[in-house]
């Protein structure tokens, strides 16, 4: 077993080179993902975890160990066919467990491990009971590669599994991704929909981790059926969508991805917060492009919350005043907090 503490980086793991047993980690930052080489004699699989926190305290400590076997049987969800027999991961928080909020995952897989189509590949992770909970995810590599799940809340077991790809009653004919102005037009037509259920539109920033975006009930009927749904961007970059073609019992298959690239998008912005340094209370200037609901935060320089606001902002320039009350002399990060972006000022306190 092995702790991993505050700086060191483990490089160089191999399939000659890799932790036999327990690794415990710190995660320290927004941007860190937490890489845990772990192993078993004769079979090696690298676990990446990205956590979100809702602060990076150095007592937060996940640990991961690589279980050569099969995996307490659990019942399968309807997606799932089967779950790995021959290892699977355990993933837990040995202490700071409260500033856990959510993560991924992404899991390596070889030859060996049977992996001969990707598409129907899937991660599953155990409910905390007697269920496996299908995580989904998108695989790169035919018989070697690795998959990356879908968002979990909690952590557990982590086991390959394989999707029903039995055939759905709808045949995808295209799916196509223009973008207007800021806004993606995503059009598809699919032929011969009979008693289907419908189409969750998902996008990606990465192409790895997707977040359901909309949803479009399907209307049924013989032939040729065109659909559309409109997704508003609010912040520059590359974007990845596809379709999760959803049965009414809950059997589903991915479309292809589709992509654009939105570069000339006004984003919202900070224009400028003052005063800086300030007493007992600072007004944000913010340029927002939509209208909604805009958070702050005042956080320390350990990570601690200590005051937050919630304000309704509209479209245009808005000047919202943050009372921050009587602080000692110190810096702060005053984080900002919309619909689709987070930004953090760091303010003095006089």
């Amino acid at each position: 077993n092995m702790v991993s503490g505050y700086g060191p980086t483990i490089k160089n793991a191999s399939a000659a080179s890799y932790i036999n047993g327990k690794l415990r980690q710190q995660k320290f930052s927004t941007a860190d993902s937490i890489i845990f080489p772990v192993g078993k004699p004769g079979i090696y699989r690298k676990i990446t975890l990205l956590a979100n926190q809702t602060s990076f305290d150095d007592d937060v400590e996940y640990e991961a160990e690589l279980i050569v076997g099969a995996p307490t049987s659990r019942a399968l969800p309807s997606t799932l066919t089967n779950v790995s027999q021959q290892w699977y991961h355990q993933l837990s928080i040995i202490s700071g467990s409260n500033y856990f909020t959510d993560a991924t995952a992404t899991v390596d897989y070889i030859a060996t491990d049977g992996v001969t189509d990707p598409a129907t590949l899937r991660l599953a992770k155990d409910d905390g009971s007697t269920n496996w909970i299908d995580l989904e995810g998108v695989a790169v590599g035919a018989s070697s590669g690795s998959i990356t799940s879908n968002t979990f809340t909690s952590l557990g077991d982590f086991v390959l599994g394989n999707v029903n790809v039995s055939a759905l009653p709808v045949n995808l004919v295209s799916f196509k991704a223009k973008l207007m102005n800021n806004t993606v037009q995503l059009n598809w037509q699919v032929a011969n929909e009979t008693d289907f259920g419908g189409y969750e539109v998902e996008r990606s920033s990465d192409g790895l981790s997707f977040q359901k975006v909309g949803w479009v009930a399907a209307v049924g009927g013989i032939g040729l059926i065109n659909y559309n749904h409109n997704n508003v961007l609010s912040i520059t970059g590359i974007y990845y969508y596809r379709l999760k073609m959803v049965d009414n019992d809950g059997a589903f298959k991915y479309s292809q991805l589709v992509s654009v690239n939105s570069k000339s998008i006004v984003a919202s912005q900070v224009i400028r917060v003052t005063p800086n340094p300030f007493v007992d209370k600072v007004t944000l200037h913010y340029e927002a492009n939509k209208a909604g609901i805009l958070e702050l935060q005042l956080i320390d320089v350990i990570g601690r919350q200590l005051k937050k606001n919630e304000y309704a902002i509209s479209k245009g320039v808005n000047e919202l005043v943050f009372t921050t009350g009587d602080l000692p002399k110190a810096v702060y990060m005053l984080k900002i907090i919309t619909e689709d972006r987070v930004s953090i000022e760091k303010l003095l306190r006089k």
